[in-house]
């Protein structure tokens, strides 16, 4: 079994608006220090989310760093929803860290159909080294 060790966390609780059908961070990790020359992070998130008149979907997703132009590190995880719908959506992901100081990771969503904007009235991720 592998043993944690770093780990860090970010906590959303400010509402994040989804501007009708743009990628926007729900929340972000601190950044945490690489301290072995290979690591692997696990990355887990969820998010409770409004969608926004028009919706159909919701895509979630993980990515590198503190935008949503970060590296991918998750699939696309799609959930069908309806407009004004409120869900609690999970995404995970695992890479491999290597060369690198530190890591950081956040947590994005963006609206599929939308005509107003959503609402992230709440957000956490959670990052495990081992």
């Amino acid at each position: 079994m592998s043993d944690i060790q770093e780990s860090g966390f970010g906590r959303a609780t400010d509402d994040v608006t989804i501007v009708t059908t743009i990628e926007v961070v729900a929340v972000t990790s601190e950044k945490i220090k690489v301290t072995r020359p290979t690591m692997r992070a696990l990355i887990l998130a969820w998010m409770t989310v409004a969608s926004g008149t028009g919706t159909t979907s919701l895509t979630v997703r993980i990515r590198s760093g503190d935008d949503a132009s970060g590296t991918l590190r998750s699939e696309a995880v799609d959930h069908d929803t309806t407009a004004g719908e409120i869900h609690t959506w999970m995404v995970a992901a695992e890479e491999d860290v290597s060369g690198v100081d530190e890591v950081q990771y956040s947590a994005t969503v963006r609206q599929t159909g939308a005509s107003a904007n959503g609402t992230v009235g709440d957000a956490t991720i959670l990052v495990f080294l081992f």
